[in-house]
């Protein structure tokens, strides 16, 4: 089928809006703000400044992991002002799947640089915390870890104490004070 002048102009004023509309895009991470994102758009060689970053959360519970610079994301667009909606305000639909509605979804992989698929969940994190309303995980197995060891050394005393001698078994609390120690420096290299 052949186009009149009139298709043309119409196909063609198409084809123009649809080039300005982003609905999503890759990119990469520039800088990280307070509470925010700078991300690097390589198609456009656009910095965009202050995106939100997606984090998994629900019913007051959320999983943050960190963000660096140089981490690879994808950038949904709204449709609506995502800063009215973040602010709380009336939502202002002027800027339609605007560069200024971006998202940061962090996290996607390059094929060049994949992680591994596999059948058990992996955590790999230089330092974690795991806390309800009034305590935090690995601060209370720290503290417990020191108690144990607390508790063994009073074991000891009262042990030499009541035979005069160390018993044969002092090589059994040496070795468990040992291990004890050596766990406790372990839990405390994933306190933050």
């Amino acid at each position: 089928m052949r186009e009149n002048g009139l298709d043309r102009l119409i196909n063609g004023k198409i084809r123009e809006t649809l080039d300005i509309i982003e609905t999503s895009t890759y990119g990469e991470i520039k800088a990280v703000n307070t509470n925010s994102v700078d991300v690097y758009l390589p198609q456009r060689d656009e910095t965009l400044p202050d995106v939100p970053a997606f984090t998994l959360q629900g019913g007051g519970e959320y999983i943050q992991f960190p963000i660096k610079e140089g981490d690879k994301c994808l950038v949904s667009f709204s449709k609506d002002s995502a800063l009215d909606w973040l602010s709380g305000n009336d939502i202002d639909s002027t800027f339609s799947f605007d560069l200024s509605n971006g998202f940061a979804l962090v996290g996607l992989d390059t094929l060049a640089n994949p992680l591994p698929l596999t059948n058990i969940t992996t955590l790999k994190v230089s330092k974690v915390k795991i806390q309800n309303d009034t305590a935090e995980l690995i601060a209370t197995l720290s503290d417990i870890t020191q108690k144990l060891s607390d508790t063994l050394s009073g074991i000891e005393l009262m042990t030499f104490a009541s035979f005069g001698t160390p018993p044969v078994n002092l090589v059994t609390f040496t070795n468990i004070k040992t291990s004890l120690s050596l766990l406790k420096t372990d839990l405390d290299t994933f306190k933050e």
